[in-house]
């Protein structure tokens, strides 16, 4: 009942599982600490959305709307920490 659904997310009456799974018991700490990095940095740094805002249920209707997502890339140069080589056997 997606109708449904989003009525209750823009109620506040249900929310996604958290990366990882809800509670202790199906592993829902597993990947929170990495949630909240992503979240940070694609959000916080640029001053974006986050939480309800990018739902993509308007709060007001319980329709839907365009989420404002943030976005954030990283560039990594690997041999700045180890020599390629190494890396590509390490990785795989």
């Amino acid at each position: 009942d997606t109708p449904g659904i989003l009525v209750d997310m823009a109620q506040g009456k249900c929310a996604l599982c958290p990366l990882g799974g809800a509670g202790d018991e199906m592993g829902g700490y597993k990947g929170f600490g990495w949630a909240c990095v992503v979240e940070l940095l694609s959000t916080a740094f640029q001053s974006g959305p986050y939480g309800k805002a990018v739902s993509g249920v308007d709060q007001k209707t319980g329709g839907p709307c365009p989420m404002p997502l943030g976005h954030f890339f990283l560039a990594i140069d690997i041999e700045a920490l180890v020599g390629l080589d190494t890396f590509k056997k390490n990785s795989g």
